[in-house]
């Protein structure tokens, strides 16, 4: 792979190519994604690297923003339980 990128220059640093083995497991590395939802996201937005960036920032925003939301209820239903438990 080191030897594609050096004699294709940058353009092969802004596309990914989820057809070889070894760029999908580098761009997975690299993204700090599994290859399965790196192919995922490059079938929505492309193979331009910026558009995958934004598209897994977007994601992980999004899955943060959930797991806050399940985390207050969480604390929503233990401080009920322990109202409960106190009261027993």
């Amino acid at each position: 792979m080191t030897e594609r990128l050096n004699l294709d220059g940058l353009a092969s640093l802004q596309l990914i190519y989820i057809d070889e083995p070894c760029e999908l497991a580098h761009w997975a590395d690299v993204l700090g994604s599994s290859e399965a939802e790196l192919q995922g996201i490059v079938g929505m937005v492309g193979r331009h690297a910026i558009d995958v960036r934004r598209r897994l920032a977007l994601v992980r925003e999004l899955r943060r923003a959930d797991g806050l939301a399940g985390a207050r209820t969480k604390l929503a239903d233990v401080a009920d339980g322990r109202a409960r438990w106190r009261h027993a």
